[in-house]
């Protein structure tokens, strides 16, 4: 199985410190921001965390695969939107701390003709 681009770009996101391996906060950070949770969450983790404190991406992807409902065409689906919503959150955070501020929200709605 070839991963694509938007898969790579996803698991690299998540993977904080840019190691290689996941710890399971940066699991369960991919996990939350796919929308899985409960039982699949559970499956997910147990299996790739039975043996050991940190895993791989390949090991990630196959468990949700293997473990959830959740399909090859709905993974890259689901990854790429936490892609996307990585990149908006950048471009909204002007100030680059990480967190939001009324400012920074109030301009996004500016910015799409939301009324406030």
């Amino acid at each position: 199985r070839r991963k694509s681009i938007l898969v790579t770009e996803a698991l690299d996101i998540i993977d904080q410190d840019q190691s290689g391996d996941l710890g399971e906060d940066e699991v369960k950070t991919l996990l939350a921001a796919m929308g899985l949770k409960g039982k699949d969450v559970e499956n997910v983790m147990t299996a790739v965390f039975e043996e050991a404190t940190s895993t791989t991406h390949n090991k990630v992807t196959d468990a949700i695969l293997m473990w959830t409902e959740v399909g090859e065409g709905d993974l890259e689906t689901m990854l790429g939107r936490v892609v996307l919503f990585q990149k908006a959150f950048r471009k909204i955070d002007v100030d680059r701390n990480s967190k939001l501020t009324l400012n920074e929200i109030i301009w996004m709605m500016e910015s799409l003709n939301i009324e406030k």
